[in-house]
């Protein structure tokens, strides 16, 4: 990215966060940061965003890389006001009963210490579990097929395989196809790009990624390709880990057999 469509993608940020867009003002800025890492004037406007999206705490961590890396006095004042709102927030307003001097002039009452939040189940967790649960599914489409091929062999005719389990089967097989758009769809949007309807439809849904991952559509031709398309497909999963604040060499994983539906988890519902 030049310097000129680097000016202009800050300009349309600037224009949409004094619009109120602070959602779509925080997608520019990621695409800025993706192209011009640790940036201060890219940083603290992507502060600016989450306080006012309510994330707080994503903005306290950027605050304190600017803290760190810079000693920004503004990225400073930003960190004060939100843990004082936090404060404001969490402290309640002691009763005022009896005589005001009395409670005035007596001892300060003892702050109460809001407890720190409890830590969610990690990422790695959640990719594990999805991706037993998918394998398990999987088995199941292999039992329902062993099933009925060995109905077929006996001579069996296939209108008396039960209909329950080719229902089964389908739904199975279409909840796998949604719950994986919807994983990249998740994929798509923390990287701070709207796929919309594309990601639900097969094979288009791969314009949204190469979209997210920064990458020409040019490289969406070449998965036609034979042999150039593994290419393709491992640099459009790199770049999708990089878009995702994840190491680039996670993208190699797509092409092993077990490993990619981690990636696909990992890069879906870790922060």
């Amino acid at each position: 990215m030049d310097s000129q469509e680097a000016t202009q993608l800050f300009q349309e940020a600037q224009a949409r966060y004094n619009d109120g867009q602070y959602n779509e003002a925080m997608q520019v800025l990621t695409r800025l940061n993706r192209s011009f890492p640790s940036a201060k004037n890219v940083l603290f406007p992507m502060a600016m965003c989450l306080e006012k999206l309510n994330h707080t705490g994503e903005a306290q961590q950027i605050c304190d890389r600017l803290i760190a890396q810079f000693d920004d006095p503004r990225a400073r004042e930003m960190k004060v006001r939100i843990e004082n709102a936090l404060l404001a927030s969490l402290t309640p307003l002691p009763d005022v009963d009896g005589d005001l001097a009395g409670d005035l002039l007596g001892p300060a009452p003892k702050r109460k210490v809001a407890a720190a939040p409890k830590r969610g189940i990690p990422s790695w967790v959640w990719a594990v579990v999805g991706g037993v649960a998918v394998v398990l599914l999987l088995s199941l489409l292999v039992v329902l097929g062993g099933y009925a091929g060995q109905q077929s062999a006996r001579g069996t005719p296939s209108s008396t395989i039960p209909a329950a389990a080719m229902l089964v089967a389908v739904l199975i097989g279409l909840g796998m196809y949604l719950f994986g758009c919807y994983c990249l769809k998740l994929i798509c949007e923390k990287a701070g790009n709207d796929p919309g309807i594309l990601i639900w439809i097969p094979l288009l849904q791969m314009i949204p990624l190469f979209t997210a991952a920064d990458l020409s559509l040019v490289w969406f031709i070449l998965l036609f390709v034979p042999f150039i398309n593994i290419v393709a497909t491992i640099m459009l999963w790199m770049k999708l880990s990089e878009a995702r604040g994840k190491p680039s060499w996670l993208g190699i994983l797509i092409i092993i057999p077990g490993f990619n539906l981690f990636l696909l988890l990992y890069l879906a519902f870790s922060e």
